[in-house]
């Protein structure tokens, strides 16, 4: 992709003219917007993609561990919370800003340092 150019224009040339702290105004060409506009949608794409497959990723380690012996819970505890972590790639495309904490693992770190010190 091509660099954007920024342009600068005297506020009052512009119709209609741009009151407010500065006699100048930034302003990048259509062209160039629309180019940016197309590559943002492109990468929210990816980042929805890459959300799912750490998702899947999760929810699959969750399902192994159990079938493999590593976890001593009946079979509806892990169906219920394996069924949780995945209805995550719902609730990320219903509300693609997730609360402060949603994405940061900061709530998981914790609890695994309140676990590990029990």
């Amino acid at each position: 992709m091509k660099e954007v150019k920024i342009y600068t224009i005297v506020s009052d040339q512009l119709s209609p003219p741009i009151t407010g702290e500065s006699f100048c105004t930034d302003m990048v060409r259509h062209s160039d917007y629309a180019e940016l506009e197309a590559k943002y949608a492109a990468l929210a794409e990816v980042l929805e993609s890459a959300r799912n497959e750490g998702i899947n990723y999760a929810a699959s380690r969750l399902a192994a561990a159990f079938n493999h012996g590593f976890l001593d819970k009946p079979v509806s505890e892990v169906l219920d919370v394996t069924r949780m972590i995945l209805s995550a790639k719902e609730d990320l495309a219903n509300n693609p800003l997730p609360t402060d904490d949603g994405l940061s693992g900061e709530y998981a770190e914790k609890s695994i340092e309140e676990w590990a010190d029990q």
